[in-house]
């Protein structure tokens, strides 16, 4: 996949989150670019600079995007493409994703409680074929839990975060790479994640 444009073709407007790895701002397209149109919303993600020239994370930001270039569906988050420049002689790895209006699962709970057995169907139903849509590429998500579904605002959940994300079989072995309490059984024992990990994860989850 090559990098289209860089930063210049957005216009940043504020940061929406950040995490020990990188953070997430909410910007709009300055011009065409990637498949997006001038005035679109997007949410752009970070690397930390100081992770950038790191093999290991620079490394894992590309599989990410490489893996959310692969896949296209309503309930899974749209990869848009790759930034990689400078910017005032400094360097960015960046990536283009749709913008959710809306709050994830996690947020919902800590400000609600407990949803509604109606929402959790929806939830779990969306979340669910978002989960077919990844496993029929033969990509295993890794961390399915509250914080990484998105609940937006026309209804629809989002799977969100790929950033543990690999193919079944694939590169990265670490198997309890994503979040422990959210983790299968089999890979407590030290087996390699598959679909029925995420399975599992999402069942907790909703549970």
């Amino acid at each position: 996949m090559k990098p289209s444009r860089g930063l210049e073709a957005f216009r940043m407007l504020h940061e929406v989150g950040s995490g020990a790895h990188g953070t997430v701002h909410h910007a709009v397209a300055l011009t065409r670019i990637f498949d997006l149109e001038a005035g679109t919303d997007v949410a752009i993600k970070f690397l930390r600079r100081e992770l950038i020239d790191d093999p290991v994370f620079s490394k894992r930001f590309r599989r990410e995007a490489e893996i959310g270039m692969e896949v296209r569906h309503d309930n899974v988050v749209r990869f848009h493409g790759l930034l990689d420049g400078m910017l005032l002689g400094l360097p960015y790895l960046a990536l283009v994703m749709e913008f959710v209006h809306g709050q994830t699962l996690r947020s919902l709970l800590d400000s609600q409680g407990p949803p509604l057995e109606a929402l959790v169907v929806r939830v779990g139903a969306d979340a669910a074929a978002g989960l077919a849509a990844l496993h029929a590429r033969s990509i295993v998500h890794r961390d399915i839990k509250p914080e990484n579904l998105y609940l937006a605002d026309d209804g629809t959940t989002k799977i969100v975060d790929l950033g543990y994300a690999d193919v079944v079989g694939g590169r990265t072995r670490s198997s309890l790479a994503g979040t422990l309490a959210y983790a299968a059984p089999e890979l407590l024992r030290g087996s390699a994640a598959t679909p029925a990990s995420d399975l599992y994860a999402l069942a907790l989850t909703l549970f």
